[in-house]
């Protein structure tokens, strides 16, 4: 091949680092543009996870209340992302507050106080999550992504997450609409919200807003208050003291451990709710976007967690309604303010939960050498591994935040819960001498 073949040649390669051609040529909007949508979808991105945080514990259902977790954490993340490129759009970073204090931030505001179960999935997957995908396809189709290529390649990784939630949300609302009722407060709910999303012009603003509008009356009070207790629907049976439910009938000692190990997993959610109240109502100016991100993902993983218990169960023919739920963990922990809840999570049950012998690798170990269940080895290196990460997740924001690195105070605190716990299960056994308590 001669110089001359081989320049013919690499004209024909892409031009533009495998932005499309066309694309690149177009004029798109400005910065100052950018910088407005960008806002826009940063906010109802945080407020998204927000709302997630708030309402999990309280969300009876277990399947929304996990995938409650997922929206929290992974919509935190787009949401930071987003509010750190606009930190390089010549720091419009300030749009941010700004545009939470107008229509957009009076819809979701009223998001956050949906009611009930049929009115939050409603919120979340007929209107939030629809109309956000919507305005990066609006955003995608004007900005240049040449010009603009770190906010759209943002953006196409937010839509893969949101498209996941969508898919969810169909799934999940057409089984919460066979009910005629759900169908009809559904629909109600839908418009309430979307009259208030048509006064803000709709997420990116870029809507006509109708003439003469008036909204229906607000429900939204000052501040949405988190319950006491952490919510089961109708199929489960709640239990207050921990006590493990017994093995199935015959089985071995290490079947019998193994059975247990497979209940306790199941019933992380409740760790997965204490995350979210914790993220919620953490008041701390100096808290910012870390923080939420790594309780979020705290959360996650809890609830992923309790999904592996889920998923192992289920090899024992049992569904997770079938077994105890244990709801005991928010009686004894939500009274206490958030620093000292998350101290009871992070400090006094995951740091000694590293020990070796026992601990998360001796569970590993069990699993996979005595048990030999194939599924729970998995389950149990992963949640091994999850819970060094939260080991580091509490002395970053209770050791190094909350008590300025004073590592005393933190354990001092965390065994202030221990004794909490045990006083308070000691007078619930007094009250109910029927139940067994552990």
């Amino acid at each position: 091949m001669n110089a001359d073949s081989d320049t013919e040649l690499y004209k024909q390669l892409p031009a533009f680092a495998g932005v499309d051609a066309d694309a690149a040529h177009r004029i798109g909007a400005s910065v100052e543009q950018c910088a407005e949508w960008l806002a826009r979808m940063a906010v109802v991105l945080r407020e998204l996870s927000r709302i997630a945080n708030a309402r999990l514990s309280s969300e009876p259902v277990l399947e929304l209340k996990v995938m409650y977790s997922r929206m929290a954490h992974e919509s935190i993340l787009n949401a930071a992302a987003l509010e750190r490129r606009l930190d390089e759009l010549r720091s419009q970073a300030h749009r941010i507050q700004h545009t939470l204090d107008f229509h957009l931030g009076d819809a979701l505001r009223e998001a956050m106080f949906s009611p009930g179960t049929i009115g939050l999935a409603t919120a979340f997957f007929r209107v939030v999550v629809p109309d956000l995908l919507q305005a990066i396809e609006t955003y995608l189709a004007a900005t240049n992504p040449l010009a603009d290529y770190e906010s759209v390649r943002l953006l196409k990784h937010a839509r893969l997450d949101l498209q996941e939630h969508r898919g969810f949300g169909d799934e999940a609302m057409v089984v919460l609409l066979t009910s005629l009722a759900n169908t009809k407060a559904s629909t109600d709910w839908e418009h309430h919200l979307r009259q208030y999303l048509s006064r803000a012009g709709g997420i990116l603003g870029d809507q006509p807003i109708p003439q003469h509008i008036k909204l229906p009356q607000p429900i939204a009070e000052e501040d949405y208050r988190v319950g006491a207790d952490f919510a089961r629907d109708a199929r489960f049976s709640p239990i207050v003291p921990k006590v493990v439910p017994p093995a199935p009938e015959g089985a071995s000692p290490v079947h019998a451990e193994l059975y247990e190990m497979m209940w306790r997993r199941s019933q992380e959610t409740t760790a997965a709710e204490l995350c979210a109240t914790v993220a919620y109502e953490w008041d701390d100016d100096d808290l910012g976007n870390d923080f939420l991100i790594d309780m979020t993902r705290h959360g996650w993983d809890e609830a992923r967690h309790g999904m592996f218990g889920r998923a192992a169960l289920q090899t024992e023919g049992k569904q997770i309604w079938e077994v105890p739920a244990w709801i005991g963990y928010a009686r004894h922990t939500m009274p206490a303010p958030p620093p000292k809840r998350y101290a009871h999570l992070a400090v006094a049950t995951e740091m000694p939960a590293m020990k070796h012998p026992g601990g998360k690798r001796g569970q590993w170990e069990f699993c996979r050498d005595q048990a030999q269940h194939p599924l729970m080895t998995t389950f149990q290196d992963f949640d091994w591994a999850d819970e060094v990460n939260h080991v580091h997740f509490g002395r970053r924001w209770l050791i190094q935040h909350y008590f300025k690195g004073d590592r005393r105070k933190a354990l001092e605190l965390g065994d202030e819960t221990v004794r909490d716990r045990q006083a308070f299960y000691t007078q619930y056994a007094a009250e109910h001498p029927e139940t067994d308590s552990l």
